[in-house]
């Protein structure tokens, strides 16, 4: 324990910790509805494309020379939502989240964890272990140790980058296979 540590701190101390993990919390909720929000956004658009290219296969336009289907631009348009659903969650939300940690990961340093729970790392620094590398441990005294790391962001931003891949494979698709019905002038109006 820290020689200016003192029993009668020990609450305050405590409500402190639990300021800071709610904190750390609240950025991973938001951070998850962002997702949510995004993968909502992917599967309206995909079933409402499904439905407009089946109800509707004459509805798109005449351009350079071939028929662009307007699910086409229905999908590449969730591409851009998408892109802004990344800048919100990896650009605010996880960077506030990972000061939240660093925060706490300080006050593990300055023997917080030691203090509370006689560990010389506290629960922060093992998730972030845990979520980072394969082959994290821990030893006897508590002690934690990382083996090769791959943070999170890395591992967020493979889900935006296969999620707009997914959906510019779709919108090529929808663009070079979708064609109108026969004799259709491409302008969505009815024969």
């Amino acid at each position: 324990m820290p020689q200016d540590f003192r029993p009668e701190d020990l609450p305050a101390r405590v409500e402190a910790w639990k300021q800071v993990i709610q904190t750390q919390m609240h950025f991973n909720d938001l951070s998850v509805r962002s997702r949510q929000l995004g993968l909502t956004f992917v599967v309206a658009t995909l079933g409402l494309s499904v439905v407009i290219v089946l109800q509707f296969p004459d509805a798109g336009l005449n351009s350079m020379g071939r028929f662009w289907h307007v699910s086409g631009f229905l999908t590449a348009a969730c591409i851009l939502a998408i892109m802004a659903v990344r800048t919100l969650d990896l650009g605010v939300y996880h960077r506030m989240l990972r000061g939240s940690v660093a925060f706490q990961q300080a006050a593990d340093a300055k023997g917080l964890s030691q203090d509370l729970f006689g560990m010389p790392d506290g629960m922060t620094k093992y998730i972030s272990a845990y979520s980072r590398s394969e082959g994290a441990s821990f030893d006897d005294a508590g002690k934690v140790s990382m083996g090769s790391v791959r943070t999170a962001a890395n591992k967020v931003s493979l889900f935006y980058w296969s999620t707009k891949g997914f959906l510019l494979a779709v919108t090529l698709l929808i663009f070079f296979l979708v064609e109108p019905s026969t004799g259709a002038s491409g302008s969505g109006a009815e024969k």
